[in-house]
């Protein structure tokens, strides 16, 4: 079978345990060796290193023995893995009590997309003690066979066990069957049959503890049996007194023979509190500081203050200092992993992150889905594995699967802890702009749905949104959520269809804007040609009050002149000189008047000539517009063209025969969307 044909990444340090056997073997750790994991769960061969839960320890096994059933309970952060695989399997298999000295087979899986598959992958991996896939495939596929073939197939599986051979079955993070499905189905609702089953049988060998967190606890109800197994063996992991926390940050150093200054101790206890992310914060910080400390050189004796300060610090520019503070070692290490990237694969890592991450927390994905999403930032495979191995290095483990692990197309990549998403400064300001570009893109689907424009405000918001060059990979989560999943080819048609039905808004916001600025242009030109006529007019009355006056004057004279034309005829000569300057007077001003009338005449010629030709243009553009339309089968909308062309042109008698032919293939037609 091909490499990329395997559904399930079987993590390296799962197979310790099978390995080993009975004789689980612990490592003589030195200071060479970090005894801090950082963001990543304890593994059950660092169980020496595993320290402040001893009495939790004790109790879990003996809840395990009693009832074949444990549910592990806690908050995000609580340590729940680390207390089962660090814990709990190493008193398993080499405890002080000689109940708990047994022959037992770890199989650990998660949930995931695939439960039912991939606990058959487990089984397998269990059973064979290796993950090579030439042996792995085959055992896969026949283990899988066998848990389908009925409820007590978990049973069925283990029926050949050597005899004092007792199976654990570990169930990390539980709460995937709710994360991953949008609610219960066949596969999901049979695998948590089969456990039950497992779990129910008093005399079976088989023994199953599940980690979940306890916010999740009421959606067990959905599963049948469930929520009673859990009841009667429930266990709500505590959070750790202050004498439990010195002994997680003192223990583990001496372990490797280093110690830790006393005062950074309590410093470290009283910084810590009640955070939500306790313990993933203080074993990151502590594992920064050993690093830090060990690279000295000459190294000092004891694990200090300075050490600390140099992974935990924080410029404050409003102060000039720097601030101090547990939370800041992740977040400045996360930034050096980032800016330690070459600039062009830093927009890469951040489509990555973008893609594992919601608001609500992690969100796994297949590597195959990341190659995608990065060719928005033209990056090849290789680039992707380079940004993922970047983030996934034995001292820094923000991404999972570990770095041992192989990365196939079908592996499965994520965050490796939630407090990376809630206190990385650069991670938490992708999550919103995330949001926002779902947010977008959700309703571009819905107004797609609902067959209605997009305009204004909206639009321009999606119009920069395409700008950023979303394609049907970065797309596919989103449609997921909105109505189901679909292949690679309807991802794409879908997400096509999509960007189609945005261009033809933005075309259509065009032509609305084009139309208006060409309406406007007619009202500015209307009121142009108003402003001339209303001083034209004002000009042809100003001639006739000049005519008026003439010829009251005219009448005043003539009276004036019959009275006195035996006595004044000197006088007489006088006004008829001055009539005749007002005739010439007169004469100019209607040459003037006529100049104006032939400018007006003019500026409405050329204005109708400008207006016609604009019409023609104008249905030009409608008839090749109408043709797109044809070819797209959209006949309703190149008829409407075809009909406001001919109006603007009605010289073009084959737009008739144009409009007769949309009408004929709309007869039967249903309406473009």
């Amino acid at each position: 079978m091909p490499p990329d044909t395997l559904k399930y990444d079987i993590e390296g340090y799962y197979l310790e345990l099978q390995k080993e056997g009975q004789n689980l073997g612990f490592p003589n750790w030195d200071a060479h060796h970090n005894p801090f994991p950082g963001l990543r769960p304890f593994r059950s061969i660092e169980a020496l290193l595993f320290f402040g839960r001893r009495k939790q320890v004790d109790e879990l096994a003996d809840r395990l023995l009693r009832s074949h059933f444990l549910g592990v309970l806690g908050s995000s952060g609580g340590g729940k893995s680390s207390l089962v695989r660090a814990g709990l399997i190493p008193a398993l298999h080499g405890g002080l009590g000689q109940a708990r000295a047994s022959n037992w087979k770890i199989v650990i899986c998660k949930p995931g997309i695939t439960p039912l598959q991939n606990l058959a992958a487990s089984l397998a991996a269990a059973n064979l003690g290796s993950a090579d896939e030439a042996r792995l495939v085959p055992e896969i596929d026949r283990v899988l066979d066998v848990l389908k073939s009925t409820s007590f197939g978990l049973l069925d599986v283990e029926a050949g066990a050597e005899p004092g051979c007792k199976t654990l079955v570990v169930i990390d993070q539980f709460e995937e069957l709710f994360r991953f499905q949008k609610g219960p189905n066949h596969e999901t609702e049979y695998f948590v049959d089969l456990l039950l089953t497992a779990a129910r049988e008093p005399d079976s060998p088989v023994y199953i503890v599940i980690t979940m967190r306890s916010e999740f606890l009421g959606d067990c109800v959905r599963y049948r049996g469930l929520p009673e197994l859990i009841n009667e063996g429930q266990y709500l992991v505590p959070c750790l007194s202050g004498e439990n926390i010195r002994q997680a940050i003192t223990g583990p150093a001496i372990v490797v023979g280093a110690t830790v200054a006393p005062t950074l101790v309590n410093r470290l206890v009283r910084e810590l509190g009640n955070s939500q992310d306790q313990l993933p914060l203080l074993q990151h910080a502590l594992m920064r500081t050993y690093r830090h400390w060990y690279a000295l050189d000459p190294r000092p004796e004891h694990i200090g203050h300075a050490d600390y300060e140099a992974v935990c610090g924080k410029w404050n520019p409003d102060e000039e200092a720097m601030d101090v503070h547990l939370e800041y070692a992740l977040s400045n290490h996360a930034n050096e992993c980032y800016e330690s990237l070459p600039e062009a694969l830093q927009p890469v890592a951040e489509l990555i992150f973008k893609r594992l991450v919601e608001r609500d927390g992690r969100l796994p994905a297949p590597l195959r889905e990341l190659y995608g999403i990065a060719q928005m930032a033209k990056a090849s495979p290789e680039d992707v594995k380079r940004v993922i191995d970047q983030f996934r290095q034995a001292d820094t483990s923000f991404l999972m699967p570990p770095p041992e692990v192989p990365l196939r197309p079908d592996t499965i990549l994520d965050i490796s802890h939630e407090s990376l998403i809630r206190n990385w400064d650069l991670l938490k300001k992708w999550t919103e702009e995330e949001a926002r570009n779902a947010r977008l893109y959700r309703r571009l689907n819905e107004a797609r749905e609902e067959k209605g424009l997009l305009e204004g405000a909206r639009l321009e918001n999606l119009i920069e949104w395409k700008s950023k060059g979303f394609n049907a990979f970065w797309a596919a989560r989103y449609h997921a959520a909105a109505g189901g999943h679909r292949d690679g080819a309807q991802e794409e048609a879908l997400f096509q269809e999509n960007m189609d039905y945005l261009e033809f808004c933005i075309a259509e916001e065009e032509r609305r804007k084009k139309a208006k600025e060409q309406e406007e242009e007619k009202r500015k030109k209307a009121k142009e040609q108003e402003e001339e006529n209303k001083r034209a007019e004002e000009s042809r009355q100003k001639v006739q009050r000049l005519k008026l006056k003439y010829r009251t004057n005219l009448a005043v004279l003539g009276l004036v002149a019959a009275l006195v034309a035996g006595g004044f005829g000197w006088f007489a000569w006088q006004k008829k000189s001055e009539v005749e300057v007002q005739n010439v007077e007169i004469q100019r001003k209607n040459v003037e008047i006529h100049q104006q009338k032939q400018v007006v005449e003019n500026a409405l010629n050329q204005f109708l000539q400008e207006k016609r030709a604009n019409e023609k243009l104008q249905a030009v553009k409608l008839i090749s517009n109408a043709e797109v339309y044809i070819k797209a089968e959209q006949f309703a909308l190149a008829l409407s063209a075809y009909q406001e062309a001919l109006e603007l042109n009605p010289e073009d008698k084959t737009l008739e025969e144009r409009i007769a032919f949309c009408r004929k293939n709309l007869s039967g037609a249903v309406p473009p969307k």
